[in-house]
């Protein structure tokens, strides 16, 4: 229950995360609960936190529980990530390893500079990309820009080196065509910005972005069956078993397109009459007029 002014001296340096950018007039939001994210699991220094993602089953769970107790750094904590299902002791050991000596280049660079001080980063967008996505699933990554290579190739080395071999450079005086065209990127990318975007089963979602909100249109298209109004009379009835001895049945009103009643059974045409006043059924008598519309119903 301290309050932060006795915690905290002026002048004092601290080394603090920074977890949502500023905005406007507001300041950014700041943390001294640092986190380092990896491949496999996520390093929070000088804390006990020690977790397994849920999501991952509980034979998965046990197994990467008596690893993690093997490799885990002493005052440090660790949260295990979902993308470790699978992983080997020696994947988990030596992402944990980058993430101490990242760990500790930190600590160096905040001891022999000045603060304030950037001491580290997240890595660019297509580092970022490769750590939460790439693994044997994919055949390989195709890359046209030669420092790029090098930092992708030192991080997959670093963290699974059986996938280095699949980082790929090319050189683009040797293509012909950019390798976002070659592959078609810019087309995918344009589909999924476009307003509307189409699904395969013939539907489609318009997205309209406003100043107060981001309204998401949902269309069946072609999926979509034709109102109750347009439909003939049978499609909207109900056939009770003809077995019961109690059988009801109400009209189906053009106007109002709804139907009311519990159970249904067909009669013929001549008395689904549009004028109240066609001639009932002998030995039948009329039944209560459930709508503003000329339909009417009979009991038996």
């Amino acid at each position: 229950d301290a309050r932060i002014e006795q915690l905290l001296r002026t002048g004092q340096n601290i080394i603090c995360q920074v977890t949502k950018n500023p905005i406007g007039t507001k300041g950014a939001r700041l943390t001294q609960e640092v986190s380092l994210p990896g491949r496999f699991v996520v390093l929070i220094p000088d804390s006990d936190t020690y977790g397994i993602s849920k999501r991952l089953g509980d034979d998965e769970r046990r197994r990467l529980r008596k690893i993690l107790d093997d490799i885990r750094p002493a005052g440090h904590g660790l949260i295990v990530r979902t993308a470790a299902e699978g992983a080997t002791a020696d994947e988990l050991g030596r992402d944990v390893a980058r993430l101490m000596r990242q760990w500790d280049h930190v600590q160096a660079l905040a001891r022999s500079s000045r603060a304030p001080q950037l001491l580290y980063r997240e890595p660019d967008l297509a580092v970022r990309v490769i750590r939460e996505e790439f693994n044997r699933d994919y055949r390989g990554v195709v890359i046209d820009d030669a420092r790029l290579y090098d930092q992708v190739k030192e991080y997959v080395t670093s963290i699974t080196p059986d996938l280095a071999d699949r980082v790929e450079l090319v050189d683009p005086a040797e293509e012909a065509l950019p390798l976002f065209e070659r592959f078609r990127v810019h087309e995918q990318v344009h589909k999924a910005l476009d307003r509307k975007v189409w699904l395969p089963s013939g539907g489609s979602i318009i997205i309209e972005r406003t100043e107060a909100l981001t309204v998401i249109d949902v269309n069946t298209g072609k999926t979509s069956a034709p109102p109750i109004s347009k439909r003939p009379f049978s499609a909207t009835t109900w056939r009770r078993p003809r077995r019961s001895p109690v059988s009801c049945a109400c009209a189906t009103s053009a106007a109002s397109s709804s139907s009311i009643s519990s159970t249904w059974r067909s009669w013929p045409t001549g008395l689904r009459s549009s004028a109240p006043s066609a001639r009932p059924w002998p030995g039948t008598r009329p039944a209560r007029r459930f709508s503003t519309s000329p339909s009417w119903a009979w009991s038996r």
